[in-house]
């Protein structure tokens, strides 16, 4: 008889345990999937975005991840940002790796190089498909009240002084390559499949965001996987002359024919970037409504520049942007001080290299 009873309890308990697991991670309301989607759906205050993952740095500070590795991508979701941005390239052999630049320190190219050879030179440099499987554990909706749920925002309130959230997002910057390592320029397109399928395979498509300067590059993202928001982000430069950018940068200024559909000056500045210009904010906006983007990020510089220039133009360029139906990023801030003057002019996400200081001033 006590037999009996002993079977009946573990069957009770076998079958309370397994119910609150399935409710709290496959299909219930308590710990779902997050999504762009979701984070999107009622954007209220202002969020930090983990810039590099957990901020510029190359190996100088001891203190915190080598940027664009896995672990600073960790270190930033766990200070309590939902969504990181990350750059990628290609190896020789086709993979996508997550790193700032298409070239190493001693101006190597990176897509000369087999991953297995990178790896062994930047041991600490992932593949994207690795990164975005960790970004992958942390892409869960807490706002719900499940028992794991429950539990885990008790570990984490006082960390993040909020009762919901959203993580395991991800912004993918895709640079048009280098001169420097694409010389007729063509391989672009490439290192977008690679994205894409790195993106696929790691099952993570509702949870990225693909950035590019380039039109052309997420006009072909549009092409390939037109499930993927997209993201035309730009830089002061963009907007400069040529003489005013050989005199901001150093590096001489070439002009390009680069038949993209969007009617752009492009330039190759140095040995280091290939960039369109625009004219004007608006064809910058224009560019944005053509490419199918949902989001534009915004350079601080450009911003403080317009400003400065004529007090409320950057607020106003920002408005401007919300009118047209899309959502507002905003790069870099590295004080307090400029992430409050991003967030008076509007912006609904601003990058951040400091992201403990990003969490704690965010107020979604």
């Amino acid at each position: 008889m006590k037999g009996l009873i002993k079977i009946v309890y573990a069957a009770v308990f076998f079958v309370s345990v397994s119910n609150a697991f399935a409710g709290s991670k496959a299909g219930g309301k308590s710990h779902s999937p997050a999504t762009i989607e979701h984070f999107f759906a009622d954007l209220q205050g202002t969020f930090a975005i983990g810039h590099r993952g957990f901020g510029i740095n190359l190996g100088e500070n001891p203190d915190k991840p080598i940027e664009n590795t896995i672990a600073s991508v960790v270190a930033a979701f766990e200070s309590g940002v939902s969504i990181v941005e990350v750059d990628v390239a290609i190896t020789a052999d086709g993979k996508a790796v997550v790193m700032h630049d298409d070239y190493l320190e001693d101006l190597t190219c990176v897509n000369a190089l087999s991953y297995e050879t990178l790896h062994e030179l930047k041991p600490e440099v992932p593949t994207l498909k690795a990164l975005l499987k960790t970004a992958k554990r942390y892409a869960r909706n807490y706002s719900a009240s499940g028992y794991y749920a429950k539990r885990h925002l008790k570990k984490q309130q006082e960390k993040l002084q909020r009762n919901e959230f959203l993580q395991g997002l991800v912004i993918i910057e895709i640079k048009t390559p280098s001169p420097l390592c694409d010389a007729t320029d063509s391989t672009a397109n490439t290192l977008a499949e690679s994205v894409i399928k790195a993106v696929r395979r790691s099952r993570m498509e509702q949870q990225v965001i693909i950035e590019s300067f380039s039109p052309a590059v997420l006009n072909e993202i549009a092409n390939l996987a037109p499930e993927l928001p997209r993201n035309l982000t730009m830089t002061a430069l963009q907007f400069l002359s040529e003489a005013q950018i050989e005199a901001a940068t150093g590096l001489p200024v070439t002009l390009i024919d680069k038949d993209a559909g969007y009617g752009l000056q492009w330039a190759e500045i140095g040995s280091f970037f290939r960039l369109p210009g625009y004219e004007s904010i608006e064809q910058y906006f224009i560019t944005a409504h053509l490419a199918g983007v949902t989001v534009i990020a915004l350079d601080w510089v450009f911003l403080a520049q317009a400003e400065q220039l004529q007090p409320g133009a950057a607020a106003a360029i920002v408005g401007q942007a919300k009118q047209l139906g899309l959502i507002v990023h905003a790069y870099v801030a590295d004080t307090a001080q400029q992430w409050q003057m991003l967030e008076e002019w509007g912006a609904d996400g601003i990058f951040v290299s400091d992201v403990p200081l990003g969490a704690g001033l965010q107020s979604r």
